[in-house]
């Protein structure tokens, strides 16, 4: 994972020193329950904060020192034993958090990798946008606390001095090459200019355009219960609608109805649309009896029959008697 006698870069960022072997392996393993996640070429990192998939390959469960430095025990997954089997990766890249000295103080996770920037051992994960800042200062030679303005100004006279001179390409050239390597750490294309870097820095080191969680959670809260409410209004209408229409048993079950039309709209109105509507005019509706006295049921009054659990023979003779006795009046 690190080796005993300290850290170089091959992009000349340390070299990076270890003070206290125990303290950094009591740090790590703290604060990630004993289990440092191991992906490929830091897509925890570099993938997964623009929605990408960043799986775990394995996990670091154990830390110990030997007299070239500190190692990890893997439990790998099983693509990640697959990948070890097929020696798809030769190198593994640890994250480090550091303090201002280069004193390093933990190891945050690891990735495999074929692009070491460790140099006789593995890949440094990019740097915070503070580091890079500090690093565009020493690029420019100016103080470590010089404000934003001061960084800014100092790329854009270096830029017109490269203009004026009859060396130009040459301090241009010389300029982008040490700008490079900083871009791609910020998250934008080699050949951006000072500005379009500061810019970039600016916007990842500021806490004010991040939404937290909590105001997420509280609009997702306020998207679900105007999504409900809008589903219930439907659900009470087409319901209240059926109950109007006759429809039989909706108004006793009004509420389960509506519950169910919130969960499946179209199931429920395609049920309701399929009762019988047993108003007072469908039932009335009754054509005049035949030479036998027998009165022929509508489509609603045979399924009222069916509906109340008699017979259509039945339920024709009280028909025929009701007519008889509207005659005698």
């Amino acid at each position: 994972m690190l080796p005993a006698d300290g850290v170089s870069t091959s992009d000349n960022r340390g070299p990076y020193h270890i003070k206290d072997m125990a303290e950094v392996i009591a740090t790590s393993l703290n604060q990630a329950d004993g289990r440092l996640p191991i992906d490929e070429n830091h897509s925890t990192d570099l993938a997964a904060p623009k929605g990408a998939p960043s799986p775990a390959r394995g996990w670091i469960v154990e830390l110990k020192t030997e007299d070239d430095g500190l190692w990890g025990k893997v439990e790998w997954s099983t693509e990640g034993a697959k990948l070890m089997a097929e020696k798809a990766y030769r190198f593994i890249s640890p994250v480090i958090t550091h303090l201002k000295d280069k004193t390093i103080t933990s190891i945050l996770r690891a990735a495999l990798t074929n692009t070491p920037n460790l140099r006789g051992l593995a890949a440094l994960n990019s740097e915070k946008p503070m580091d890079i800042l500090e690093q565009i200062r020493k690029l420019l030679g100016i103080k470590d606390d010089a404000g934003d303005k001061t960084v800014l100004a100092a790329v854009t006279a270096l830029q017109a001095k490269s203009e004026g001179g009859d060396n130009s390409d040459t301090i241009e050239t010389a300029l982008q090459a040490a700008l490079d390597p900083i871009a791609t750490a910020a998250g934008l294309k080699a050949g951006a200019t000072g500005a379009d870097i500061l810019g970039k820095i600016k916007d990842l080191a500021d806490p004010a355009k991040w939404v937290k969680a909590d105001v997420v959670k509280e609009l997702q809260s306020q998207m679900t219960a105007l999504t409900d409410g809008v589903g219930k209004d439907k659900a009470e209408l087409c319901v209240d609608a059926a109950i109007k229409d006759g429809k039989p048993g909706v108004k006793s079950l009004r509420d389960h109805y509506i519950a169910r039309h919130m969960k499946e709209p179209d199931a429920v109105a395609k049920e309701l649309d399929a009762m019988p509507s047993l108003t007072a005019e469908t039932l009335a509706r009754t054509s005049p009896p035949d030479k036998d006295g027998n009165v022929a049921l509508n489509s609603a009054q045979a399924n009222a029959a069916r509906l109340l659990g008699i017979s259509a023979e039945d339920y024709q003779k009280t028909l025929a008697d009701e007519a008889k006795q509207l005659e005698v009046l």
